[in-house]
């Protein structure tokens, strides 16, 4: 398997979703970080996949992580196994509060 350098999904927001990318030919390790950017004192990003991009229902949900678990500038690191040919993308679903924000990065072989 190839190295996937580090690849931003969401870049110091308090909203929105990310664009999904692509895990081809063979299921993957990968390295998802979560990055609080100052003060996150509430909020929820959910990692989710699916078989196809783009994708308007509901995707797949892989993990839910409270944006509290990484204020002050924190990092969460979560290994996760993605299956050949599926997206991933990171979703806000509840606003990042607390005046900070939240960065995620996937990365993995």
């Amino acid at each position: 398997m190839a190295y996937i350098p580090p690849l931003l999904l969401l870049d110091a927001v308090t909203t929105g979703t990310s664009k999904p990318v692509s895990a081809v030919n063979s299921a993957r390790d990968v390295t998802v970080t979560y990055t609080g950017n100052g003060t996150t004192s509430g909020g929820t990003v959910l990692l989710e996949e699916s078989d196809q991009a783009p994708y308007t229902g509901t995707w797949s949900l892989i993990e839910t992580v409270s944006a509290s678990t990484v204020t002050g500038n924190a990092k969460a690191a979560h290994h996760i196994r993605i299956g050949a040919g599926l997206y991933v993308r990171a979703r806000v679903s509840s606003d990042i509060t607390g005046g900070g924000t939240l960065t995620v990065s996937v990365t993995g072989a």
